[in-house]
């Protein structure tokens, strides 16, 4: 028998939006299997063997999604008049837009990467990445790109229990487990930077002393921002040690099986976390690591 080349057209027509009704379950001998009207039962209930979520996007559709846009649109008819009449000066917006472009360019990869990592099931690995992409920019594109997969896989496992399944089908923990690493690696940067301010304090100055209470109240609350100004006044030293951090986290939380079934709120969704003891024991380990790797790279302030 001949083998499929790659090009060849499917048999089957590749319709993601296919109507699955109630089918008859048979226990077939295993070395038998179905018979063929059984098969056929099944591909006429819609339970065939085609994917039902769409693939990933192609290189070419990334670029065309974040380069073909109304507003890029706009843009370039204004740029080509202001051409035109001679105004180079009034073209500063350019850069923007070509930045806003990368942008989203970069999130959009991002984002399906990590749903090549969860589709093949290396949940501790995404756990790991989620976390520590929560910690490098503490708000930027990195960390919003990890927030809005989170989102996503949210709304995955709602779709999924719209279609039948159970809260407990691995499918369904798996995105709940992803929220879960993303929210307690955003909570580490703040909490630790803010117990390396008590136990290092020659390491930072006295205003940013003074914000450690602010600090353990963003962490807390999920807000990572918290931990900005720090990374932003010294960030070669700073941005490892939370990184490493939230990574730690993100990786025992989703090693311990934690999940969350809210997209925000830091303690105070912890009524909708899985194995909250676990996660609170990841949390902690994370803000520890950080504290200490900041104790020991970060150099002592010039009073």
């Amino acid at each position: 028998m001949a083998l499929r080349k790659k090009h060849e057209v499917l048999e089957e027509p590749q319709d993601y939006e296919i109507e699955r009704r109630e089918t008859p379950r048979y226990n077939p001998d295993p070395e038998a299997g179905l018979s063929a009207a059984q098969v056929e039962q099944h591909r006429e209930d819609g339970w065939r063997n085609v994917s039902v979520a769409p693939p990933a996007q192609t290189t070419k559709e990334i670029i065309r999604e974040n380069v073909c846009t109304y507003f890029n649109l706009i843009f370039l008819v204004l740029a080509i008049l202001l051409c035109l009449v001679g105004s180079f000066r009034d073209l500063t917006f350019l850069p923007v837009i070509i930045f806003n472009t990368l942008i989203g360019l970069i999130n959009t990869g991002l984002s399906n990467m990590l749903t090549g990592i969860a589709n093949a099931g290396f949940i501790t690995v995404l756990g790991l990445i989620l976390g520590a992409m929560m910690a490098i920019d503490m708000g930027g594109p990195i960390n919003k790109a990890a927030y809005v997969f989170g989102n996503g896989m949210l709304i995955t496992a709602a779709k999924l229990m719209e279609n039948g399944a159970q809260i407990s089908d691995p499918a369904v923990q798996a995105c709940y487990i992803a929220m879960a690493c993303i929210m307690v690696g955003g909570m580490v940067p703040p909490i630790g930077i803010a117990l390396a301010c008590w136990f290092f304090p020659k390491k930072f100055t006295v205003a940013e002393r003074n914000s450690k209470v602010s600090n353990l109240v963003m962490g807390a609350s999920f807000i990572t921002e918290g931990a900005i100004p720090f990374a932003a006044s010294d960030p070669l030293h700073v941005i490892p040690c939370t990184l490493v951090g939230a990574g730690v986290a993100g990786f025992l939380s989703a090693l311990f099986g934690c999940t969350l079934m809210a997209p925000h709120g830091g303690i105070f969704v912890f009524a909708t976390v899985g194995n909250p003891l676990m996660y609170i024991v990841s949390w902690a380990v994370g803000s520890v690591i950080t504290a200490l790797l900041l104790g020991v790279i970060k150099k002592d302030v010039q009073q």
